[in-house]
């Protein structure tokens, strides 16, 4: 330390002139812009301090014999400041990068059952429609849950939806998606052959029919297929199984 200012004769001022500066520039900043802003402050206070013993005592007093350095010290203790302050921030960005991941998942989540809600479908859709992938998109509709919500509260109600999205979530399985599309309207898109298509419906069938007045899963279905080849767009697609569930549902309605 002795030796380098020896050499460099406007070190002294050029020493000055960074710990005038950062001082300025830290006590002149608000405590929102920048966090921790005390920590901050008490290292820059520890550093103009050290640095100002330093051209003192070396200059002024040429106590040239001595074996330390108050700047290199305080410039230590300003470095584990800013160490304190750089591991504070890093780990509030953690927090707010998790609390952003959580919204964005919560976003595409319906809050009441947990499974994908409609703009989740919009968006998964559209990735299965470039993909060029054909695939079946169910459309269901619960049956009587207005009823329900009339006659015995939306408390069972909700229980009515839940029972019914925890039968569709078996029902889609793996390869399946699950979708709330609406209040009461929930939507599969199902990769596969017509095969898969016409398994999954028949599994459906016995829960196609009037709702009973009880909390038991009860549907109406519709279900049409994308096939990028017949270059039908994916509205199209929905508009055709939507037109499908609602004819089942008239059917079922003229029935009781």
């Amino acid at each position: 330390m002795a030796d380098f200012p020896q050499s460099l004769f406007f070190f002294p001022l050029l020493l000055a002139t960074s710990i005038v500066c950062i001082v300025i520039s830290v006590f002149r900043a608000g405590p929102a812009r920048v966090p921790h802003m005390n920590v901050l402050r008490a290292g820059v206070v520890i550093l103009a301090c050290g640095g100002a013993l330093e051209l003192v005592t070396y200059y002024v007093m040429s106590f040239q014999f001595l074996r330390f350095s108050f700047f290199e010290f305080s410039l230590l203790a300003f470095t584990l400041c800013m160490l304190y302050v750089w591991n504070s921030e890093s780990r509030e960005i953690r927090e707010q990068l998790i609390s952003q991941s959580k919204f964005r998942k919560m976003a595409y989540r319906d809050e009441l059952t947990g499974i994908l809600n409609r703009a989740a479908y919009e968006r998964e859709a559209e990735k299965w429609a470039q993909a060029q992938t054909p695939f079946y998109l169910f459309m269901v509709d619960l049956n009587g849950l207005k009823r329900i919500n009339d006659t015995r509260g939306h408390q069972a109600g909700d229980v009515f939806i839940c029972n019914a999205v925890s039968l569709l979530k078996q029902v889609a399985g793996a390869p399946g998606q699950l979708f709330r599309f609406g209040g009461d309207e929930f939507i599969i898109i199902l990769p596969g052959s017509g095969e898969s298509a016409e398994a999954l419906y028949r599994f459906l069938q016995p829960y196609i029919r009037p709702n009973d007045g009880s909390l038991h899963p009860c549907f109406s279905v519709g279900y049409a297929a994308f096939d990028p080849a017949d270059g039908e767009d994916l509205h199209s697609v929905l508009r055709r199984a939507d037109k499908r569930m609602y004819a089942c549902k008239s059917r079922l309605r003229a029935s009781e």
